[in-house]
């Protein structure tokens, strides 16, 4: 049985200590196994925050 993979692509928004609003960009990543998810990951860039 192969896996399959599920993409999830959001944004967090959120607010610098400053108060200058962030938009975070951020992806899931699901390997399903059938109905079960055997793998999640999520990826955050943090490059606008800095």
């Amino acid at each position: 049985m192969g896996e399959d993979q599920l993409f999830c692509r959001f944004m967090i928004e959120t607010e610098s200590p400053a108060g200058k609003p962030l938009a975070l960009p951020c992806v899931t990543v699901m390997w399903l196994a059938g109905e079960r998810i055997v793998d999640y990951r999520v990826h955050l860039d943090l490059t606008p925050a800095l």
